[in-house]
């Protein structure tokens, strides 16, 4: 799915939820992340900076859809880079416990990933990008009705040119309802 797409779609989500009837624990919000991501390479792995953007409706107190756009981070090594970033769109399901302010959530969907190889010896450069699913489980806190802190956990399969392989990313954010 093109990122055109998610767009229109993120956009038409925002207008539905100005038309739609104000259920308890509906309404829009947008969530920014930033954490560790882990690429698994035939069994070694490589840790970065993952950064990412939400923008979601939800229906009611339980269940809302997502779209989102980040960065899954890069690794280096001997003059050769890749690069990884990930769009997508899903499902978040919340369970809020009662008088505490805490939730625990599950997100999935798909997502498009694409994967940038540079190597500067040989001056080459490739592109690849593939659409695969994503899940993460995540758990917040209320701080009050418009703002939570947020920690989530994902994993996901990318493109890595001849196979594909696994990212999974660990992070923390603060979304706001509007």
């Amino acid at each position: 799915m093109g990122k055109f797409k998610i767009l229109v779609l993120a956009l038409a989500m925002a207008g539905a939820s100005t038309a739609a009837s104000a259920a308890e624990g509906s309404g829009v919000y947008v969530r920014g992340e930033v954490g560790n991501s882990t690429l698994y390479v035939d069994g070694d792995s490589a840790v970065d900076t993952a950064m990412n953007g939400w923008l979601g409706y939800s229906f009611n107190s339980l269940i809302g859809v997502e779209a989102h756009y980040g960065s899954l981070g890069k690794d280096s090594d001997q003059g050769s880079t890749i690069e990884m970033n990930a769009t997508g769109i899903g499902l978040r399901l919340k369970h809020e416990f009662a008088g505490g302010g805490y939730y625990i959530a599950g997100r999935a969907g798909m997502e498009r990933v694409e994967s940038q190889f540079t190597d500067n010896s040989f001056g080459v450069h490739l592109t690849e990008e593939d659409d695969n699913p994503y899940a993460g489980l995540g758990m917040g806190y209320n701080v009050n009705q418009n703002f939570a802190l947020t920690a989530y956990w994902d994993t996901r399969t990318v493109p890595f040119f001849v196979d594909d392989e696994r990212v999974d990313t660990l992070t923390v954010g603060g979304e706001y309802r509007f």
